[in-house]
């Protein structure tokens, strides 16, 4: 572990806490303003990488007493090749005007999610084929794809960007129609469980999000987007994810 970074995290946690609320650094980034601010405060450069953040650290952030997910990592599957693509082809429909297809969907390891009131999808752990498979039946429970899925290998080495973990917790508040963050509280968790991981999707504590739209603009206009298709975990059960967990 490297405790330099550690202690660096500390006390750069503890110089932003004394600042008490701070105005949002991205005003124009309605939901991503938290992290964003967060970043700059840190002096993190904004990437899309899969490697953590900072000198091995994954960085996040979440609002106090906000019940939405936060993603663990982004991950397309292994196979088919352009899954996505496939995905929106198949499963997707015309949601506005664009005429063009789009595919949003959550989907368990506990359960079958109803997609578009035509499609149940599910995860499977197999543990014998070391795939996490992602199921498509119709509503009648007839299997319509078992093909697209996700490899240990793949997962596991995605999932090294968030072997340590500092997750700041933030209060919000809006004055004059700007929005101000206080980073009250930081939580460090390390040696993330890979077993852990697999049991947590079979229990239905981790999703998976499907969002898959398309460029509406630009050279790729009318060409599959993902917007983040990834693993996503609620705040509150970050635990069962690691061995160890630290409050700062």
């Amino acid at each position: 572990m490297n405790n330099n970074a550690i202690t660096t995290l500390k006390q750069k946690f503890n110089e932003i806490k004394k600042r008490g609320f701070i105005e949002t650094q991205r005003k124009n980034n309605e939901s991503g303003g938290i992290g964003n601010t967060l970043e700059d405060l840190l002096g993190i450069k904004e990437n899309n990488l899969n490697e953590a953040d900072f000198k091995g650290i994954e960085i996040k952030s979440h609002r106090y007493l906000n019940s939405s997910v936060i993603s663990l990592f982004t991950v397309a599957p292994s196979q088919p090749k352009s899954a996505n693509a496939i995905l929106r082809e198949k499963y997707g429909e015309v949601r506005d005007t664009s005429g063009i297809k789009m595919l949003y969907a959550s989907i368990f390891g506990n359960r079958q999610s109803l997609v578009y009131n035509k499609y149940d999808m599910k995860l499977n752990v197999d543990r014998t084929s070391k795939k996490v498979y992602l199921e498509i039946t119709d509503i009648s429970n007839n299997t319509i794809d078992n093909t697209t899925y996700w490899d240990f290998d793949k997962l596991m080495q995605y999932s090294n960007k968030i072997s340590k973990l500092l997750l700041f917790t933030a209060k919000t508040k809006k004055c004059d129609n700007k929005e101000f963050f206080y980073y009250e509280n930081a939580t460090f968790y390390y040696n993330f469980n890979f077993d852990y991981f697999l049991k947590a999707i079979e229990e239905g504590k981790i999703q998976f999000d499907i969002r898959i739209g398309y460029y509406s603009s630009g050279k790729n206009i009318g060409k599959t987007h993902d917007h983040g298709n990834g693993f996503r975990i609620s705040k509150y059960k970050f635990n069962s994810l690691f061995d160890t967990v630290e409050e700062f």
